[in-house]
């Protein structure tokens, strides 16, 4: 019984070391910033970016807070959450 408790113990610190992770360089290369104008909606859960003249929605991420801010609405109400805003955005 005691030989197998230490074969088991023995396989269990070869696969552990087996398992331990490799140092793994990163070797993506980015593009520089790019400038963007489309439509944003924004809401609960919702931060849908569609460039201008495309089909494709992204997630707009970030500090949004400017965007936010500077929607505007009838005097005394306040903005609507999902109305569509014309944005420029810079990505990196």
């Amino acid at each position: 019984m005691r030989r197998d408790f230490c074969k088991t113990a023995l396989v269990c610190v070869a696969l552990a070391g087996c398992a331990a992770q490799q140092s793994v360089r990163d070797t993506t290369t980015w593009q520089s910033a790019q400038t963007f104008s489309g439509r944003h909606v924004f809401g609960f859960e919702v931060s849908e970016f569609t460039p201008a003249g495309r089909q494709e929605r992204w997630w707009l991420g970030g500090e949004i807070g400017p965007i936010t801010h500077r929607l505007v609405a009838p005097l005394g109400e306040k903005p609507a959450m999902h109305s569509p805003v014309f944005v420029t955005v810079e990505a990196s």
